[in-house]
């Protein structure tokens, strides 16, 4: 009997205000995974730590409890998403950014970090375990990005090693969206290879 697959969707700024986002994740279960939206607070003033721990718990409660479980971080949530995985590569199977910032700190809008100092934590974080990934760790992620982003450049996007695709889509706010819905199998499809 295979196990079931439970997806940690971390999200980007603004994520008080999540909108569409858990909705249309909750209609991934037609492709098979079990999305749980995870906003991480990124502007309520707490540092970057316990944000962190708290998805490592969510990570443990859902593996101890038999699921596979994966992550997916959209934006800033990339970040996250790879600070988390790198806290516990042993219990994940696979890992998606979409949009994701990811690559370099100082080529960021300090306003960013001013009205969002968890994301300023997390993306320092980010760049020392980008230097920590091994070639098994980078088999299990996937990178999705647009044409053209008016927010995250794509060259910051795309870890070196680490499979892309790219998608039909520019701007950064509806490239998520097409990602989540459109290019949703595109997700789904690597989330449920063989780990």
């Amino acid at each position: 009997m295979n196990k079931p697959h439970h997806v940690i969707y971390i999200a980007g700024l603004g994520d008080q205000k999540p909108v569409y986002q858990p909705q249309i994740i909750s209609k991934w279960q037609t492709q098979g995974v079990i999305a749980h939206y995870h906003a991480v607070g990124w502007a309520d003033g707490e540092a970057f730590a316990p944000k962190l721990d708290r998805i490592s718990q969510q990570i443990d409660e859902l593996y101890a409890d038999g699921n596979l479980v994966s992550l997916v971080g959209v934006s800033a949530g990339a970040g996250a998403a790879l600070n988390a995985y790198m806290k516990r590569p042993e219990k994940i199977t696979h890992v998606v950014y979409i949009c994701g910032k990811l690559i370099g700190y100082d080529n960021v809008n300090p306003r960013y970090f001013k009205q969002n100092p968890a994301f300023s934590d997390s993306l320092k974080l980010t760049q020392q375990n980008l230097a920590k990934l091994t070639d098994k760790d980078k088999a299990k992620m996937l990178s999705i990005r647009p044409l053209f982003d008016n927010v995250v450049p794509i060259k910051v996007m795309q870890i070196p090693g680490v499979k892309s695709q790219t998608i039909i889509s520019v701007w950064h706010i509806p490239s998520i969206f097409l990602a989540i819905t459109l290019y949703k199998r595109v997700i789904t499809n690597f989330l449920n290879q063989p780990a």
